[in-house]
């Protein structure tokens, strides 16, 4: 019971890289001047805090729990740390250029370097595994099975948004996307 506890005051406090990370970051930059914003729906636009209601109800959640081995619960919680630090670093070395919405600031130009190099969308993989994680952590088949048929296909979806709107902001947006992978690092 009390190792169980541990491993999900863990989740939270690295869920709250990202989650306070999103909050301090739309705080602190709050006076940008738009240039460009997507006209994609409004669900795509609050992506960022609404991605994470089933992780919200999966952690309080008895439907669908599962007894799993405690090396698998501290491999999730790896995962999901893991997860928050990439998210989290991706948020940040994005600073004024970072949005909640899907916008491009006047000012602010298309990040390529660093862990952008990487791949295209790191908070986005970032939030995918970091559910995947959540999931082994909770041992929760609510959230896994949320994470495949829900968050996936949000996520999927934002993406597609988030790059017709850098396509539109960005004329350089379609080498940066021949040469470097969309979600996942492995090379061309």
């Amino acid at each position: 019971m009390e190792e169980e506890r541990g491993l999900r005051v863990g989740l939270i406090v690295a869920g709250h890289l990202m989650w306070v990370s999103t909050a301090a970051l739309r705080l602190l930059h709050s006076d940008r001047e738009r240039e460009h914003t997507s006209d994609a729906p409004r669900l795509l636009h609050w992506y960022p805090p609404l991605v994470w209601i089933p992780l919200l109800v999966a952690t309080f959640s008895k439907v669908a729990v599962i007894e799993l081995p405690e090396a698998l619960q501290i491999g999730g919680l790896a995962l999901a740390v893991a997860a928050a630090l990439f998210g989290a670093t991706a948020m940040w070395s994005l600073g004024r250029a970072y949005a909640v919405r899907l916008d491009t600031f006047k000012g602010y130009g298309l990040r390529t370097g660093g862990i952008f190099a990487v791949c295209r969308h790191p908070y986005y993989l970032a939030i995918i595994l970091y559910h995947l994680g959540a999931s082994a952590v909770l041992g929760s088949l609510l959230l896994l099975a949320a994470t495949a048929w829900l968050i996936l296909p949000y996520t999927i979806a934002r993406i597609v948004a988030e790059e017709r709107l850098l396509e539109r902001a960005f004329p350089e947006f379609a080498a940066y996307r021949a040469r470097t992978p969309e979600l996942l690092p492995f090379p061309r």
